[in-house]
């Protein structure tokens, strides 16, 4: 495993993200990648290469980067990578020491590889309304409730108070209402998944295009 540079650990602002993060429990339909693991895919130190993973992905990101916020990780995401739309074989595109906590190598779902695809260069911050994986109990996904969107708001917060977004793209519902009482102008575009890639390609291109 490559040594991650001590700077990354002085961080007070990184810090209090993932601290956020790790306080949050796993529960019966919630998995926390940066608290637990899952063994049939991944060993116990799953979570603190995830962990580890996104304080590089976060150091790496400049302040005023525009945030593209989605609604939850997906089971072949930041659920096994640590980094948001980001499955183990979109890691090398980042360009980062990123290290896969996973024992196999899955490709990324619709909604990542619509995400990617319309994402600019350089890349804005990727992040989710819900930090974790809410699932039926199946691995299969679900849609997050709206405690869980409350109880992962100190975790955006403390994201957006660091890295100071310019705007935010928020990706469906679901993040449009996270999103809602934060100080930074926030726009919505439909979600591509069911029915929605061609109004999300449209309203990301227009959102690109307003932040040239």
């Amino acid at each position: 495993m490559s040594a991650v540079p001590l700077r990354l650990f002085w961080n007070a602002r990184l810090d209090e993200v993932l601290r956020a993060l790790i306080a949050i429990p796993s529960t019966q339909r919630l998995f926390n990648p940066y608290r637990d693991h899952n063994p049939a895919v991944e060993g116990p130190s799953a979570p603190r290469i995830r962990c580890q993973n996104l304080r590089i992905y976060l150091e790496a990101t400049p302040p005023g980067t525009p945030l593209w916020l989605g609604e939850a990780q997906a089971r072949r995401g930041a659920c096994r990578t640590g980094i948001p739309f980001c499955g183990e074989l979109a890691l090398p595109r980042l360009g980062l020491p990123l290290i896969q906590p996973t024992n196999e190598a899955l490709p990324d779902g619709p909604t990542a590889r619509a995400i990617w695809d319309a994402a600019p260069d350089p890349l804005p911050l990727f992040w989710n309304a819900v930090s974790q994986h809410p699932h039926r109990g199946d691995g299969r996904t679900r849609s997050p409730t709206a405690a869980e969107i409350v109880v992962n708001l100190p975790v955006l917060r403390a994201l957006i108070a660091w890295k100071r977004p310019s705007r935010i793209l928020c990706i469906g519902r679901i993040a449009e209402r996270a999103a809602r009482d934060l100080p930074v102008p926030a726009t919505y575009v439909r979600h591509p998944a069911q029915g929605g890639l061609q109004q999300f390609r449209i309203g990301a291109a227009a959102f690109i295009e307003q932040s040239d």
